[in-house]
């Protein structure tokens, strides 16, 4: 779905909440699928993706296009959605990572990829605010572009990257001082 396309059926929606179902049908999956990985559960999953959809819904009128996909909306509103249930439910947070994507941290603070290595950087996540697991996750598990993850969070990008760019010398630093003990 083009960019140009989200906009008419956007504009439309705001009119008729009907003519929304093209963007539910578009971005259900994928949502859910952001939403799967850091619940504990299928039920949860569903539950917390129709809640998105139903905010989203009920929202449209205040969506202002900014030439980005309706997506980068719809992942903010899922993200707050489940900080919101683990605040409410003081549950602990699901982050589902591969080897690949902790080898793309790896990279990216300029450190040999090795299994210790691996077993350092998971640790390191824990010792990390839910906000810097967010960026870890949005940037390298997730792979987006800066611009959509500043979206996201509603930052500028230049603010996004020193946040970035501190966050990685903060896992680095930490690295550092496990290496020492």
């Amino acid at each position: 779905m083009g960019l140009e396309n989200e906009e008419n059926i956007i504009k439309e929606s705001k009119n008729d909440l009907s003519k929304f179902e093209p963007l539910y049908n578009f971005y259900y999956l994928p949502i859910f699928y952001y939403v799967y990985k850091r619940v504990s559960s299928r039920e949860e999953a569903d539950e917390i993706t129709a809640l998105v959809f139903l905010k989203a819904l009920e929202n449209i009128s205040n969506y202002q296009f900014k030439g980005l996909p309706f997506s980068s909306w719809l992942y903010r509103i899922a993200h707050n959605t489940i900080i919101d249930m683990y605040r409410k439910n003081k549950t602990t947070r699901v982050v589902d990572v591969s080897t690949k994507q902790i080898e793309s941290i790896a990279v990216e603070i300029s450190e040999p990829y090795n299994d210790e290595l691996v077993q350092q950087l998971i640790k390191s996540f824990d010792k990390l605010s839910e906000e810097e697991v967010y960026l870890l996750e949005l940037r390298f598990f997730e792979e987006r572009r800066f611009k959509e993850i500043a979206e996201i969070l509603s930052v500028t990008e230049e603010s996004l990257r020193v946040k970035l760019h501190r966050l990685l010398k903060k896992i680095k630093t930490m690295l550092t001082v496990n290496e020492m003990l």
